[in-house]
């Protein structure tokens, strides 16, 4: 039997499954076997699925080249409209490195864009097949071919109008997850009592009832800023930040967010500096538990040494 560190119910060991704190379909390798499954799964379809489908994250999946369980990279951008004639198809081309448009591929080479018509011809040898499929009322197929081999006629890439809403409580939401996860992994089941824990169960057990403006008084901040860890793609650190604890978290090497996870320093020895958790790109992970006597500020400085502006006196 084990404690849920979710539902903070005990249950039997077969009852729990692996969790990744950072989803597995953004890169997260790091794993906890202390949430059940029932909880597991409530995540995965609510603030996880929420994360991955928000416009920013699939920018940085795309940008790293993450692709999800199915092998696939998100879709950033909307099917655009063709023109209804069984006889054209035209198919968007993505480049499969960064998922960016790249422009259209024709069984034949008109569509309808906005109502404007476009023709493509990949070759000079194809535009009479092209032209093949429309009768003379449909196309001025000597006005084409004299406009083509005029040079009139270039392959075109279309603009595409994106229409999409960025919704930033999809990111606190999973940095409130990061950040209860690490804290009872760091702290241990000690942590499942203090106040803050228990509110974190509750907005994460019942995400649909909270909101930005709920969960915001637990943020000290929230950034976009490099790492200063050489290849690194996720980290995550406990640290004493005046009277508290405080997880930090840094998303693709560029989203920020400090949470206050418990006013209670009894919690973590006298001497910690921070436990320091890296989700390296080579998906490896990279433990460190620091203290102010400890030698293990060596390691933390040679991962450092390729940023020449960091102080790393006060460690």
């Amino acid at each position: 039997m084990k404690k849920c560190i979710i539902c903070n119910t005990e249950k039997e060991d077969d009852e729990f499954n692996i969790e990744h704190v950072i989803p597995e379909s953004a890169g997260g390798s790091f794993e906890i076997d202390t949430v059940c499954e029932k909880c597991n799964s409530l995540f995965g379809s609510t603030i996880d699925n929420n994360f991955l489908d928000n416009f920013f994250v699939k920018v940085y999946l795309s940008k790293f080249d993450i692709k999800n369980k199915k092998g696939k990279l998100p879709k950033l951008w909307p099917k655009l409209p063709t023109r209804k004639n069984p006889k054209i198809k035209g198919i968007p081309q993505y480049n499969p490195y960064n998922n960016q448009f790249q422009g259209w591929k024709y069984n034949s080479a008109i569509i309808d864009l906005n109502g404007s018509k476009h023709l493509v011809f990949d070759s000079e040898d194809e535009i009479d097949d092209v032209l093949r499929d429309f009768s003379d009322t449909e196309l001025d197929k000597d006005e084409i071919r004299e406009k083509f081999y005029n040079g009139d006629y270039l392959e075109e890439h279309q603009e595409l109008p994106i229409n999409w809403i960025i919704k930033l409580d999809d990111l606190f939401f999973e940095a409130i997850k990061i950040a209860y996860e690490f804290a009872s992994y760091v702290i241990g089941d000690d942590y499942l009592d203090d106040s803050f824990a228990v509110e974190f169960r509750d907005i994460l057990l019942n995400s649909s009832k909270y909101n930005m403006e709920d969960i915001e008084k637990y943020f000290f901040n929230f950034d976009c800023e490099e790492s200063p860890f050489d290849g690194t793609l996720h980290s995550i650190f406990l640290m004493r930040v005046d009277e508290s604890l405080v997880v930090s978290i840094s998303l693709f090497n560029c989203f920020v967010f400090s949470i206050e996870v418990s006013k209670n320093l009894n919690l973590v020895s006298d001497n910690l500096f921070g436990y320091f958790l890296l989700n390296n790109l080579d998906g490896s992970i990279s433990e460190y538990n620091v203290t102010k006597d400890s030698l293990k500020i060596v390691e933390l400085y040679n991962r450092l040494k390729s940023k020449e502006n960091i102080n790393m006196d006060m460690m």
